[in-house]
């Protein structure tokens, strides 16, 4: 009885699949919320770099553009 029972056990490997994808699933969610965060922390300081630049900046006649900052 014990034999067949270990053997139904080792055949049966939905159980096992389900947990493969749980694991895999969560893996993926982690891996695109890291992608995120770090996306969009260089994506905020990219614009507040843009600002400040513009900030700086006085645009003159004709399109023409004066500095007035240090720089970066």
């Amino acid at each position: 009885m014990l034999s067949k029972l270990m053997t139904f056990i080792k055949r049966d490997q939905d159980g096992a699949v389900s947990v493969d994808w749980v694991a895999l699933t969560a893996a993926l969610v982690g891996l695109a919320v890291a992608t995120i965060i770090a996306i969009q922390s260089a994506t905020v300081d990219f614009a507040d770099r843009t600002s400040l630049g513009l900030t700086e900046s006085i645009v003159g006649a004709a399109g023409q553009v004066n500095n007035t900052g240090s720089g970066s």
